[in-house]
């Protein structure tokens, strides 16, 4: 989830209510992560244009993330439990002082979510909805409970496995084996479901999500899953042997400010950390 360097400057104030006691290195991620934070809960996601069917933001990220330096954090907003917007807020090092900010989201939802602003510089309004749920070949009939249909899920999301490709460097991602956010629903065609996560081999950062889904028709019950671009490069992803779904390297917010792909990455600009203040004052 590496972004380009920017020119925007974007500075905020972080607290520094942590005991001195701490490593500087965590007491550092965890001022960066407060600040995450309240831009997430500053963010105002909707299914519909009356902004009456506001989507919930789930309070605490559901997984944090380092690598080489950088940091960031996971946020799911949902409906009814289910999850309609995956996003990572997160910061990276350009040079040896300066922190950069980015805002990485993609929409799960089954209709293009209306217009929002990301940072100061960009206004995403997707034409296009999140992708579209497809069925699991070969996997077993989901079974009677919700723990054991997560057991079962864990188990699926080994069978599909990500690579991810820049100029001539592929990474096979890895699966982080715990789902990074699981669910049941009351109503509706789908009963439960989890997001699983595919890790770079530079730290813990997720390049590649999963959602896999439990399904009700009039043929039964299924399992259907839906993969999720967490990086502007170029993905593919395989079901056992065979390579199912392909993506090019896409990073839209490199020639406009007006984001229309459901996946979006951009940068929010210089972040003033702990370790400025400090110096400063």
């Amino acid at each position: 989830m590496n972004v380009f360097v920017v020119a925007a400057v974007l500075s905020a104030g972080l607290p520094a209510d942590v005991t001195s006691s701490e490593p500087e290195e965590k007491r550092s991620t965890q001022n960066l992560e407060r600040q995450f934070q309240q831009q997430a809960e500053a963010y105002s996601f909707t299914l519909d244009t009356d902004r009456k069917h506001l989507l919930t933001l789930q309070k605490t990220p559901v997984m944090r993330w380092t690598a080489d330096g950088n940091f960031g954090a996971v946020w799911v907003w949902t409906d009814k439990n289910r999850p309609q917007l995956v996003g990572c807020l997160g910061s990276f090092r350009n040079g040896d002082d300066e922190v950069e900010g980015f805002h990485e989201f993609h929409a799960i939802a089954a209709q293009p979510l209306p217009r929002t602003r990301i940072g100061n510089d960009y206004v995403w309004e997707a034409t296009e909805a999140g992708p579209s749920p497809q069925r699991v070949e070969g996997a077993p009939t989901p079974a009677a409970t919700h723990r054991l249909r997560l057991l079962q899920m864990r188990q699926l999301a080994r069978e599909f496995s990500f690579e991810m490709r820049a100029g001539k460097q592929v990474s096979q991602l890895r699966l982080s084996p715990a789902p990074i956010y699981d669910y049941e629903v009351a109503e509706g065609d789908v009963m439960d479901g989890a997001l699983f996560s595919y890790l770079w081999d530079v730290g813990t950062d997720p390049e590649a999500l999963l959602l896999l889904e439990s399904h009700r028709s009039k043929d039964g019950i299924a399992w259907y899953f839906v993969p999720l671009r967490f990086s502007w490069r170029e993905l593919s992803m395989k079901h056992g042997e065979h390579e199912i779904w392909h993506v090019p390297e896409r990073v839209e917010s490199r020639t406009s400010k007006l984001l229309r792909d459901a996946y979006i990455s951009c940068p929010v600009g210089r972040i003033e950390t702990k370790e400025a203040i400090d110096a400063r004052n």
